[in-house]
C-alpha cells in the first residue's frame, strides 16, 4: 500500500511539472499573442493590400497627370497662333474691329476649353482590387460543433 502511494506521488509530480510546462507556455503565448501565425498572416494581408492600393492609386495619379499635359500643351498650341497674329498686328500697326471681334471670340473659346477641359472621370471597378478577409471560428457547443465566421 506505501509503495502504490509512493508511486501515485510520483505519477502526482510527473504531472505537476507537466502542468508548469504547459502553464509556461501558455504564459509565453500570451506575451506573444502579435507573433501568432494568424496575426502575422492578417499583418501580411494588410500590408499586401496597402500597396496593392498604393500602387494603383499611383498609376491612375500618373495617368491623370499625363492626359493634363498634353491636353495643356494641345491648348498651348491652339495659342500661338493668336498669339503670333496679335504680335504680327501690333507691329503692323493696322488694327481691325473685326480681328479684335475674331480674337475676342477665340480666346472666350479657349478659356471655356480650358475651364471645362475633357472628360475624364474617376470610376471604381466592380471587381474588388484587395480580396476580404475573414475569421472562421469552430465552437463546441452541447455536444456539437458550431462554425462562427466573422
Amino acid at each position: 500500500m506505501a509503495q502504490h502511494q509512493q508511486e501515485l506521488s510520483l505519477q502526482l509530480g510527473r504531472i505537476e511539472v507537466e502542468r508548469d510546462l504547459f502553464k509556461q507556455k501558455l504564459e509565453e503565448q500570451k506575451v506573444d499573442a502579435q507573433k501568432h501565425a494568424l496575426i502575422v498572416r492578417i499583418d501580411e494581408w494588410e500590408r499586401d493590400s496597402i500597396n496593392k492600393i498604393k500602387e494603383m492609386a499611383a498609376e491612375t495619379r500618373q495617368a491623370v497627370r499625363s492626359h493634363i499635359v498634353d491636353y495643356l500643351t494641345q491648348m498651348e498650341s491652339k495659342l500661338n497662333p493668336l498669339t503670333e497674329q496679335i504680335r504680327q498686328i501690333r507691329n503692323d500697326d493696322d488694327i481691325l474691329d473685326t480681328d479684335i471681334k475674331k480674337w475676342k471670340e477665340e480666346l472666350k473659346q479657349l478659356n471655356a476649353l480650358l475651364d471645362n477641359p475633357f472628360l475624364l472621370r474617376i470610376q471604381q471597378d466592380a471587381a474588388p482590387l484587395v480580396t476580404k478577409i475573414c475569421l472562421e471560428v469552430c465552437v463546441r457547443k452541447l455536444g456539437l460543433y458550431i462554425l462562427l465566421i466573422f
